[in-house]
């Protein structure tokens, strides 16, 4: 029996050793990638051999970095490590992802209650500071596992409990618009963290009446349609490997719309094509994560100005309220501080919005 068991643990240790050193012969003959989908992250390429990065070790180092990650098959591999403790090992999460339906989530838990004291109290001071004298008001967006965490047993906070929590150290002056009631799990993406757009006008147009403005019903909108999407979440699940479509919702107002930049890149527009290129198709939205973005809307009737602080969320939803008020800037307070606001902004007659969804709030990382 003995000798039996030492057959098969060294038939395994051979197994192992001839699969890698198949594979390491496969690498140079395969092309090297240059993103991985599932990680969302640029992959190391074949590092720039210099006489000073050899001696130091440094080139040694980003080689095996580049080994690693242009390893033959290594999406393919992730997603059977996926499949085993998902499927073989029944885990009801693979790396804090699980999959409800064929909605992949992220389990957020625990609750960080003084997290979300830190973001609320960060909010008032921000109203305090520059806003008491302008009409302001607040959002916030579930994330995806206030629909689908306690139908699977999973982890999650107690979102009553959160949002009493957050609304309790606001301002009192500070408006709070209740959107949870018009969400389901069906408006967000499958594979994805974020809200659908073509889903959320019921949303934008409760924000809309709730700020006294109006905005386009959804009939007046050409849908544009981007296939295949992997969202963020795509390959995380042994199940998630199908793929979606993005729509994003423009007319001829939002075409002729002028988008600038902090870092003073201008003449943009609010969905440019050719983000759906990046590693995150998302970035559609206004160009996805930036500091500052100023829009000016020349085809507006009013001189009504609006400033949304907001996270990707709000990337998405923004383009939906526009239509009405000249000049609109959009900022994310996870990069840029709170304290250099009055470099970019004066505060004088704007509607102000905030709209953060559950996961930003949990965090205080999130906000400087």
């Amino acid at each position: 029996m003995k000798k039996k068991s030492n057959l098969i643990n060294r038939l395994t240790v051979i197994s192992f050793f001839i699969v890698i050193i198949i594979f390491s012969l496969l690498q140079p003959l395969t092309k090297d990638s240059k993103l991985s989908v599932i990680e969302r992250r640029r992959l190391e390429q074949f590092p720039q051999l210099t006489a000073s990065s050899l001696i130091s070790d440094q080139w040694v180092g980003a080689l095996e970095t580049y080994l690693l990650d242009q390893f033959p098959m290594r999406e393919s591999f992730k997603n059977i490590d996926a499949f085993v403790k998902q499927v073989v090992f029944r885990n009801g999460d693979v790396d804090g992802f699980y999959n409800s339906e064929n909605y992949l989530s992220k389990i957020m838990y625990p609750l960080n209650e003084q997290d979300v004291i830190h973001n609320a109290n960060k909010i008032t001071e921000i109203n305090n500071r520059f806003l008491s004298h302008l009409n302001v008001y607040i959002t916030v967006v579930p994330d995806k596992g206030y629909f689908t965490a306690k139908t699977d047993g999973h982890p999650s906070v107690d979102y009553t409990k959160m949002l009493d929590l957050f609304r309790s150290h606001l301002a009192k002056s500070i408006n709070y618009i209740d959107i949870f009631p018009l969400l389901s799990i069906e408006d967000y993406y499958l594979t994805d963290a974020h809200w659908r757009q073509e889903k959320i006008v019921p949303v934008a147009k409760k924000i809309a009446d709730q700020m006294s403005i109006e905005i386009p019903t959804y009939d007046s909108y050409t849908v544009n349609t981007f296939s295949p999407f992997k969202g963020v979440y795509y390959g995380r699940s042994a199940n998630a490997f199908q793929t979606e479509s993005l729509h994003y919702l423009s007319n001829d107002v939002m075409n002729h719309m002028s988008v600038t930049y902090s870092d003073k890149v201008a003449n943009q527009m609010i969905y440019n094509p050719d983000y759906l290129t990046h590693l995150d198709a998302y970035d559609v939205f206004l160009g996805g994560p930036q500091p500052i973005v100023y829009i000016d809307n020349s085809s507006a009737s009013t001189n009504r100005e609006l400033v949304v602080f907001r996270d990707s969320f709000g990337s998405s939803i923004t383009p939906l309220l526009l239509s009405n008020y000249s000049k609109i800037t959009l900022i994310d307070l996870r990069y840029i501080d709170a304290s250099q606001l009055e470099q970019y902004i004066t505060f004088t007659h704007q509607d102000i919005l905030f709209i953060y969804n559950t996961n930003v709030l949990n965090n205080r990382i999130n906000f400087k």
